[in-house]
């Protein structure tokens, strides 16, 4: 390490290293402010003509429960939407709550203006991705015609920003070619608020996530909240037999994949956000991350290097090495003041230090200061930048289904 300290800092080697960093960070910052010239065009923004109709939208909203004890929250916030819903579908999957879930649902919807089913499996095998497919199976037969156009499918510890299903639905409907809109997903306010350094760093980690797509075709149609075109939909069903896999860990990933090997575009809207549940503990953000990671490897090591897959496996590249590069950075400093500040020439890394707080800082400009405070701070951005790579190395030999809580 001191060897390569002495490199890295009292050698022209320092000079072409840091010189290299400033110029990627300074691409990174221009691309961001790019993104925001472009964005309306290529992403889904409520910019598009907006069609002020009284009556309720042709959306079905589907949502497989587990035991969630917030599912009232979740369903208030479909009840708080600009634009309401025709129909809303809750599918209680392998239930082990003594109905609690389901009470909590019930006195919900019994005093709101929504039209709901409520559909009950047990012993399914399949999990989150038999439940879609189940409620999927049911809307197709018993809610047929022209007055259900969508699908809005959204976790059952989701809650949906007021304007949600008004933007996205104006968004496909302006958008033909667009088979599906992914939201943007950030931390649970409420979690949000809580003394809890996880809490903070996986927000921020949406937050800069959401805010730094370069390209058009959306990674993920997210499970968290989206709306999907049922024309689009059929396709897929007809053409793989089922709409989400259940032999994937990622079902939502497997349905952007196949979306984008039929042709329809995936999009992002700009202006729709969704609120989703935090991990509160190491062990069950660990235990996330590994599934989410381990399944995009089953898919992008099953379907190969295509046209469809090619910017995903770019994208896994880039976070190594983008999350390597900071990281060193980090380790560097934090080797150079344990040892004594004389001894290194420290101002070559100090530059990038700035420029990478600075590009941070950017992204968490609206978020709460206690969290900007804690973005500055170095150890714990190093700590979770450790446990990022962890999940994704571990992923990567791990081949085996990692079960969820679902």
């Amino acid at each position: 390490m001191e060897t390569l300290l002495n490199l890295l800092t009292n050698s022209s080697l320092a000079y072409v290293l840091n010189g290299t960093i400033v110029v990627i960070l300074l691409f990174l910052a221009f691309r961001t402010s790019y993104i925001k010239k472009w964005s309306n065009d290529n992403l889904l923004s409520s910019v598009v003509e907006k069609n002020y109709q009284k009556d309720r939208l042709p959306v079905v909203i589907l949502i497989p429960n587990r035991n969630e004890k917030r599912i009232g929250d979740t369903l208030k916030s479909v009840m708080k939407q600009t634009k309401k819903p025709k129909h809303v579908v809750i599918v209680f999957n392998n239930m082990t709550d003594n109905g609690f879930s389901e009470k909590i649902t019930r006195k919900i919807l019994e005093i709101s203006d929504l039209d709901y089913t409520l559909l009950f499996m047990e012993n399914n095998p399949n999990l989150k991705s038999g439940a879609l497919n189940f409620g999927y199976s049911w809307i197709k037969e018993n809610l047929k015609g022209s007055d259900y156009k969508y699908i809005c499918q959204m976790d059952s510890d989701t809650e949906l920003d007021k304007n949600f299903l008004e933007y996205t639905y104006n968004g496909l409907e302006n958008n033909p070619s667009v088979g599906a809109i992914s939201s943007s997903f950030v931390g649970n306010p409420k979690l949000v608020k809580k003394s809890n350094m996880l809490y903070w760093m996986q927000h921020f980690e949406y937050v800069k996530y959401h805010n730094s797509s370069i390209f058009k075709e959306v990674n993920v149609i997210s499970g968290t909240g989206n709306l999907l075109r049922i024309k689009a939909l059929e396709e897929i069903n007809e053409k793989f037999n089922t709409v989400w896999d259940n032999n994937s860990q990622v079902e939502d990933y497997s349905l952007t994949l196949n979306l984008k090997k039929l042709g329809w575009k995936t999009r992002k809207s700009t202006e729709c956000v969704v609120y989703t549940d935090l991990m509160p503990t190491v062990k069950d953000l660990v235990h996330q991350r590994l599934r989410w990671q381990r399944g995009t490897f089953d898919e992008l090591f099953k379907r190969g290097f295509t046209k469809v897959t090619y910017v995903d496996y770019l994208k896994e590249i880039r976070f190594l090495l983008m999350t390597f590069l900071e990281l060193s950075i980090y380790l560097i400093l934090l080797y150079g003041f344990i040892n004594g500040l004389r001894k290194y020439n420290l101002i070559f890394m100090f530059f990038p230090l700035v420029i990478i707080s600075i590009y941070n800082l950017y992204y968490a400009k609206n978020l709460p200061f206690k969290i900007i405070l804690s973005i500055l701070g170095i150890l714990p951005l190093i700590i979770y930048n450790i446990l990022r790579l962890f999940w994704w190395f571990t992923s990567l030999f791990t081949f085996r289904k990692i079960k969820w809580h679902e």
